[in-house]
């Protein structure tokens, strides 16, 4: 569960993440934690909005000369670097049309980091990590021009044209631990309410849109395209949007 800072955010939301880790220190203590750890969260398509997306509608203009230059050549001519640039572009504008309409699918992070807790009473478990959060538009609405598009059933972005992709970094520390519960010597103790916030910084200046993958039949690769590359002279979201600044609560359960 989160809810955000008034900042970019206009609309938070509800989601739910899996983490995993190891802890280093357990063969030398139980009241110490040193732990690198990744996980997974995911939020509902409808949750979490901001005001960057809107900017980001406001300021685009349409495809650069780079694209047209590609895109007015008889296709037999180009080569593989170019045919894989062209559909780059294409595919990051259609997502970047369902994005910016909201028609959102899929709202993922994927974070890693360290997880530690000193051996003293009143010193919290605390978190610091790398984050990357990606919003994914909805099923493409053009069929990849070079090639005939077979999705992946593996690949939560399979039937989109790509994702907007935002990196960060985040801290967590705990508020609260009670109401441990004995699940077997070997296993450790299950944390039936463990309570946290946290608090991330996202740099919204790298913002890149599209989707990577490897096209091998076609001897070409797709690439993610700098959100700025479809901004006229006059846009705006470079100098008010830099950072986006989220901060939330986790109601979790964990066996330590």
């Amino acid at each position: 569960m989160n809810t955000d800072l008034p900042t970019t955010i206009t609309k938070g939301g509800l989601g739910g993440s899996i983490e995993v880790g190891i802890n280093l220190a357990r063969p030398f203590t139980k009241k110490a934690l040193i732990s690198p750890y990744v996980g997974l969260g995911v939020m509902s398509a409808r949750s979490y909005q901001s005001g960057f997306i809107q900017q980001l509608k406001d300021d685009f203009v349409g495809f650069p000369i780079e694209y047209s230059t590609l895109q007015m050549q008889d296709p037999s001519f180009l080569s593989n670097e170019e045919r894989g640039l062209l559909e780059s572009y294409e595919l990051a504008a259609d997502e970047f049309n369902h994005i910016t309409n909201n028609n959102i699918k899929t709202k993922l992070s994927f974070y890693y980091g360290a997880a530690f807790k000193l051996p003293f009473k009143y010193i919290p478990l605390m978190k610091v990590y790398r984050s990357y959060h990606y919003i994914a538009g909805s099923e493409k609405t053009r069929p990849v021009g070079f090639i005939t598009y077979n999705p992946s059933t593996t690949d939560p972005f399979s039937d989109t044209a790509g994702e907007i992709e935002i990196d960060g970094y985040g801290f967590e520390i705990d508020l609260f631990t009670g109401w441990f519960s004995s699940i077997g010597r070997h296993i450790g103790n299950a944390r039936l309410a463990q309570v946290s916030l946290y608090v991330e910084s996202y740099n919204l200046s790298s913002l890149k849109i599209g989707k990577e993958e490897e096209y091998s039949l076609f001897n070409f690769n797709t690439e993610k395209i700098p959100v700025t590359a479809f901004f006229g002279p006059s846009e705006t979201f470079s100098k008010t949007y830099k950072h986006e600044i989220r901060m939330g609560i986790k109601l979790a359960i964990s066996i330590l």
